[in-house]
């Protein structure tokens, strides 16, 4: 009974650890960045080593109260890859920028034109760029693999691996 609930506990942790193993995708941190009256172009510089035949997503959550004639033009590298404007706005943004990423250092780059007078702003909030995703992609998300990486940790530290 006692080498059957052993066998059991090391099963399940096996299968825990593969879920960490091959479900886990990784996102390339770059913060905030934010225009406005006094500060209208601001950029970020970033390395990442790129790696060939992998999609690689620009995501951020933009947020601002820039009206229809004031625009926040968004580049990386030099290529202008989104513009935005239209008045208040609070929402979730991605784009493919596999083939405008480059291996090594990279530039993000927001450029406005508000005048002086305007208290108008714009901001990209929690921007990140994902990172190869694992051979295998398993349906689960990265909360479940927290979850399977405490249990791992329960189950070694109950059974003294």
């Amino acid at each position: 009974m006692i080498q059957e609930k052993s066998s059991i506990f090391k099963s399940i942790s096996w299968i825990l650890i593969l879920f960490l193993l091959f479900s886990s995708s990784n996102a390339l941190e770059l913060n905030d960045l934010s225009v406005s009256s006094t500060h209208t172009e601001v950029s970020k510089s970033f390395s990442i080593n790129k790696v060939e035949d992998y999609t690689y997503i620009l995501s951020y959550n933009r947020y601002g109260t820039l009206n229809e004639t004031i625009v926040a033009n968004i580049y990386l590298n030099g290529q202008m890859i989104a513009m935005h404007g239209e008045g208040s706005q609070r929402n979730d943004f991605s784009k493919d920028i596999t083939n405008i990423l480059k291996d090594g250092e990279n530039s993000l780059k927001i450029v406005s034109e508000i005048p002086p007078t305007y208290t108008v702003s714009f901001k990209m909030r929690d921007i990140q760029i994902s990172e190869p995703t694992p051979i295998i992609n398993l349906p689960i998300s990265p909360n479940v693999d927290f979850l399977a990486f405490i249990l791992c940790l329960i189950f070694l530290m109950k059974k003294k691996w």
